[in-house]
């Protein structure tokens, strides 16, 4: 079995199954592996280092197979569909309206103008009308028996009590028919003193010494009670 074989382009020794030689790479499959073209210039099997028949012009480098084409291409469509962007983006329409941008309201506010406040100004004093001195009403004496009673009530605490002056008791006999003491709040008054202002009064029992000293003053207009004494 024959394990090598003799290359026909460099006529050197190379393996029964290659495909190419290992010395010139020559297609050993071809009929005429010159054509075919070779990467290196042919050595001779015997050593001398000079070429066999072989011509320059006959010498074809291979072909490589690089990435220069596919990445010129996938350039070309970048730039293609770069292109038909811009032409794009050229012919839309703007839209109709175009919403404000929103403004701080910060400065959208105008700068008050602030105006200098007027000084308070004081209203001026009211001039009072002077006071004339009225002259005082005279004491109505006739208003003095309303008040004694209606002070005496108070004093005594009995609605009940029964006021009497002096003047009217004219006869004893009369007046004992009249009222009954033991069931009968009967006090009678006597008007001690009075001037243009002030009144005096003594109260007591029937028939009996004084007790009590009230003094009443007239202010203008009705009496008024003053102060009350023990009298004895």
């Amino acid at each position: 079995m024959v394990d090598s074989r003799t290359c026909p382009l460099c006529h050197n020794e190379v393996g029964a199954a290659d495909v190419y030689c290992k010395h010139c790479d020559a297609d050993l499959e071809k009929d005429d592996p010159v054509k075919k073209g070779s990467t290196r210039p042919v050595t001779v099997a015997d050593g001398s280092g000079e070429p066999d028949e072989f011509s320059e012009l006959d010498y074809r480098p291979p072909k490589k197979s690089g990435i220069m084409v596919p990445i010129l291409v996938i350039l070309a469509v970048l730039v293609i569909f770069a292109g038909a962007a811009l032409i794009l983006r050229d012919y839309t329409p703007a839209p109709a309206v175009q919403e404000e941008a929103a403004v701080p309201e910060e400065e959208t506010k105008e700068e008050e103008i602030t105006e200098p406040e007027p000084e308070p100004v004081e209203p001026e004093p009211l001039e009072e009308p002077e006071e004339e001195d009225e002259p005082m009403s005279p004491p109505d004496y006739d208003r003095l028996e309303e008040k004694l009673e209606h002070w005496l009530v108070g004093r005594t605490g009995d609605p009940q009590v029964i006021m009497y002056h002096t003047e009217e008791i004219e006869a004893m006999d009369d007046f004992f028919d009249k009222y009954d003491l033991d069931k009968d709040n009967v006090i009678v008054y006597e008007i001690e003193a009075k001037d243009e202002q002030y009144v005096s009064v003594l109260f007591g029992l029937p028939f009996s010494e004084w007790s009590i000293r009230a003094v009443f003053a007239w202010n203008g207009w009705e009496w008024v009670f003053l102060r009350e004494d023990t009298v004895g």
